[in-house]
């Protein structure tokens, strides 16, 4: 890469961690913008096999791809966040896997990150901000972000 850059690379180790359903802020940061994978298992009877399948999300902020048993289902990016699961789920233990996938705003809301754009802006491109005033409002009502539920899967 050739430039100044002013983003930084974190790499994760890898490990999961539990926490409850909600905004992910706590968990991730402040301003992560990026995916978040929730992973779970689940028994299904036997009994419920074959019959019609439907995985109801809730509320997502604020894109979601979705997959049951290693097989894709698709990608949501605005309610209802919900995907068919007829015909993947299998009997006894089924895993599903959640990405969830926020905006831009929590990265561009960092103080430091402002702060940067701010001066240079005013340096280089001085008409700039006044729309960036007029965004910022806006990505403060964007900020919580993650899988908030409530999670269901619902036979037919």
């Amino acid at each position: 890469f050739v430039g100044e850059h002013d983003y930084g690379i974190e790499h994760l180790s890898g490990e999961s961690v539990s926490g409850p359903l909600g905004d992910w802020r706590g968990q991730v940061g402040e301003w992560f913008s990026g995916n978040v994978e929730y992973a779970v298992t689940f028994d299904c009877p036997a009994a419920l096999i074959g019959r019609r399948a439907r995985l109801s999300l809730g509320e997502v902020r604020y894109s979601c791809a979705a997959s049951v048993n290693g097989t894709a289902l698709g990608i949501a990016i605005w309610p209802p966040y919900e995907f068919d699961l007829t015909g993947f789920l299998k009997p006894g233990t089924n895993t599903l896997i959640l990405t969830v996938t926020n905006t831009m705003s929590n990265a561009l809301s960092d103080p430091a990150v402002v702060k940067s754009w701010t001066q240079r802006q005013e340096r280089e491109e001085p008409g700039w901000t006044a729309y960036d005033k007029k965004q910022r409002p806006f990505e403060k009502d964007s900020l919580a972000s993650g899988l908030f539920g409530p999670v269901c899967v619902e036979f037919e």
